[in-house]
């Protein structure tokens, strides 16, 4: 397995035209957001027909309590910027090589994200999809995401009225109720 650091990185990416100096502006993450996919196991490459693909395995959880649904409103990073992402789920999360199934990524997911505990008894499975699309998160990028689409319904323990703040070492992520 081949082990990347960041410049070995920009390297791989420029042979491939990928205009990395579009990255870290505007809403796009940085070089350092996708040496830290690669490292966790979030993300892998393949190289078809020539091109280079990121290859992404995520959950898209929609999280509901009653009749309200949760959204995420928008990300802020360190350096000031924010971005706001249309997004059918409540919670989005790259699938790693921690995760022994998907009922355990969901689980984890849900904890990192808005700091809560559930049960397996909180989980439903959806049908799962696959999009192949330019990144936004990485401009210039092909993607292949497939998406494992889950339900958690929280009970009332776990609910907050304000919603829930994810903080991270390079940005914040709020949490909004809205009716659902």
């Amino acid at each position: 397995m081949f082990v990347f650091t960041k410049k070995s990185l920009e390297n791989y990416l420029l042979k491939f035209n990928i205009p990395i100096d579009k990255w870290g502006l505007g809403s796009a993450k940085t070089i350092n957001h996708l040496l830290k996919e690669i490292s966790k196991g979030e993300t892998k490459f393949l190289i078809e027909n020539g091109n280079l693909i990121r290859e992404v395995s995520a959950l898209s959880i929609v999280v509901t309590y009653k009749n309200l649904k949760l959204k995420e409103e928008y990300q802020e990073f360190n350096d000031g910027r924010t971005r706001k992402r249309k997004m059918e789920a409540s919670v989005a999360e790259k699938i790693d090589k921690s995760d022994k199934n998907l009922n355990d990524a969901v689980k984890r997911g849900i904890k990192e994200e808005l700091n809560i505990t559930i049960g397996i008894d909180q989980i439903s499975e959806l049908k799962s999809v696959s999009k192949f699309r330019e990144s936004t998160s990485y401009p210039g990028l092909m993607s292949r995401v497939t998406l494992h689409r889950f339900h958690v319904d929280l009970k009332n323990d776990q609910f907050n009225p304000e919603g829930y703040v994810e903080i991270q070492d390079d940005k914040k992520t709020y949490f909004i109720w809205i009716e659902n």
